[in-house]
């Protein structure tokens, strides 16, 4: 396996930085809709995609960091 520059390390991280924001966007709405969506809402599929991405990536997914209550089927 090639060995990542910097500039790609540096993009990686980028990537992650701004997934982390938009999931905590994604749990700030979703508790905010005042009744649970269903599993295949676009919502929760994004959030499951973003959370996949993160943990891929060495990022720990924790909704209980952003103090918001999430139920994983």
């Amino acid at each position: 396996m090639a060995k990542k520059s910097d500039f790609e390390k540096g993009y990686l991280e980028g990537q992650l930085d701004s997934a982390e924001s938009e999931l905590y966007m994604l749990y700030r709405i979703k508790e905010q809709m005042g009744q649970e969506p269903h599993e295949n809402d676009a919502i929760i599929i994004r959030i499951r995609e973003t959370e996949d991405f993160l943990r891929k990536n060495g990022r720990d997914v924790d909704a209980s960091d952003y103090d918001i209550v999430y139920d994983e089927d």
